[in-house]
């Protein structure tokens, strides 16, 4: 894997105020033009959040104690699912408009934009919801962008199933962020330091696809080394 060609939007484009909204397009097209300026390939998006905050801190905390799966945890987890996706229904068309406006500039610097999945299950768009996100976004200048870590944390929490959801947006899928996760130390971790089952999981990664390790920056060198030779001794195991 490479640590280029790709760069990161942090600002959102969900705000529910227009000139937040504009404040986000504006800098969302400066990401755009200084990554083709350097030669990079694609630019990885996130798109922001909507509904309410801090509905998953109990399941987490429920699932610490053992009761993943009590009828507390479903009962709050359906509960939170339902307000983060109607959130979702609402803010979408502001989010949809922007993202278009953005393909067409990005097309014209030949930039790909990546749709990164998140941890936070408030970050939109909701995993149930990625085949029409992508449905209505034109290919080849739109593509899913898979992390590893990201999805290996909802997977804990029950909100998805790692190797499910992979395999169903695998035709979409234009790059990976690639880092190992436990439920211990969180995601960003060497490879092979924690749960993922990558065995499963590589097969579903097209050859085609751009892959970044993207590993904490309390990682140590020998870490870094570690994980490029995991990489190069795994990576045939690709499809």
């Amino acid at each position: 894997p490479t640590l280029f060609p790709y760069t990161t939007l942090f600002r959102s484009v969900s705000q529910s105020r227009y000139s937040s909204r504009r404040l986000a397009e504006r800098h969302s097209l400066a990401t755009l033009e200084a990554a083709a300026s350097v030669g990079a390939r694609f630019v990885v998006l996130h798109l922001g959040s909507a509904g309410p905050r801090h509905l998953d801190d109990p399941l987490e905390s429920l699932a610490l104690a053992g009761q993943l799966g009590s009828r507390s945890f479903v009962r709050q987890k359906i509960s939170a699912i339902q307000a983060w996706e109607k959130a979702f229904r609402e803010s979408w068309p502001r989010v949809e408009e922007i993202l278009l406006r953005l393909g067409e500039r990005a097309q014209a610097l030949g930039l790909r934009l990546g749709l990164e999945c998140r941890e936070n299950p408030r970050e939109i768009p909701p995993d149930d919801s990625w085949d029409m996100l992508l449905s209505r976004l034109p290919a080849p200048t739109f593509g899913y962008w898979h992390d590893f870590g990201h999805a290996a944390a909802k997977h804990a929490l029950g909100f998805l199933d790692h190797e499910q959801h992979l395999r169903r947006l695998a035709p979409r899928l234009i790059g990976a962020h690639l880092h190992d996760y436990s439920t211990e130390r969180g995601d960003h971790l060497p490879l092979g330091q924690g749960s993922i089952p990558f065995a499963q999981l590589l097969p579903l990664i097209p050859s085609h696809a751009h892959v970044s390790l993207e590993l904490s920056p309390d990682v140590s060198a020998d870490d870094v080394r570690a994980s490029l030779l995991w990489w190069n001794q795994n990576q045939h195991a690709r499809s």
